[in-house]
């Protein structure tokens, strides 16, 4: 990067999904992330066993919607940064053709897993706002490569707990919404 341009991952102070790498013992993290996740385990013991439970069962669920129920599209919202064991990695053990976007509100976590996923084909990253989703023009990264009933599924395994309680009815309507115009 030029000496003018922004750094578009800042790495001062923690970030919540670099913190969320380091309780993996992943490598996409800092020192201020590894400092703030021995602060939270010194209060929360079990958290690195709970990140590490929860990374296994969104492994399990995509190895089985890409293997038995042959789904090829992913959309991961609220995703945090590719890290150890991520979607796009099981996904394509199943089906090397697959397709996964990474959604998230952090532009910080959204410049990293850009440039972490520079040279894997067939997965983006995506900034978007779950509080505020993009008007119908702005999903298209993950549109383009599926077709008219081509199947998917959406993962938001944390969602809830980082919205704000004000937006937390109108984002489940809008959810609602979108599992009623799919039936």
């Amino acid at each position: 990067m030029g000496a003018d341009s922004a750094d578009p991952v800042r790495v001062e102070g923690p970030n919540v999904a670099r913190v969320y790498d380091a309780l993996l013992g992943g490598a996409h993290n800092f020192p201020a992330d590894r400092e703030a996740a021995a602060n939270i385990e010194r209060t929360a013991p079990s958290i690195r066993e709970g990140a590490r439970v929860n990374r296994l069962f969104l492994g399990e669920a995509v190895r089985f919607l890409a293997g038995q129920a042959g789904i090829r599209h992913f959309l991961d919202i609220g995703s945090g940064m590719p890290t150890m064991g991520n979607v796009h990695e099981v996904a394509s053990e199943q089906a090397p053709n697959t397709r996964v976007v990474y959604v998230d509100n952090d532009p910080v976590v959204v410049a990293h897993s850009q440039v972490l996923l520079t040279s894997t084909p067939g997965a983006a990253a995506v900034e978007a706002d779950l509080a505020d989703p993009p008007d119908d023009s702005g999903r298209s990264a993950g549109r383009r490569d599926a077709g008219p009933g081509t199947a998917g599924s959406v993962t938001a395994r944390r969602d809830p707990a980082f919205l704000p309680r004000r937006h937390r009815s109108a984002a489940a309507r809008r959810a609602a919404a979108g599992r009623a115009a799919r039936r």
